[in-house]
């Protein structure tokens, strides 16, 4: 259940981050392909991984080691992500 919930809560980590990035360089004028599809799938981890939450009563937890390398990227998100508000 440990793991579920670490890669859930990372999945959405990284898709939140996605998508605020792709959201926030398309703005009002529109922006171009790639932000737009950035948004999009950042939105969709983000949905999927409430769906899983809700829904699904036996998540389905890849192996370890991927459950630990997405952790990995998305305290890499959160790091990246602080680390210009310090600086």
């Amino acid at each position: 259940m440990r793991e579920a919930l670490l890669y859930q809560t990372s999945i959405a980590i990284c898709g939140g981050a996605l998508g605020i990035r792709g959201l926030a360089t398309l703005g009002p004028s529109g922006g171009t392909l790639v932000p737009l599809l950035q948004a999009i799938a950042g939105i969709g981890m983000v949905a999927t991984v409430i769906y899983d939450v809700a829904v699904v009563d036996e998540p389905v937890v890849p192996d370890e080691r991927i459950v630990w390398f997405v952790a990995l990227c998305a305290l890499v998100v959160i790091i990246t992500g602080v680390l210009p508000l310090v600086t």
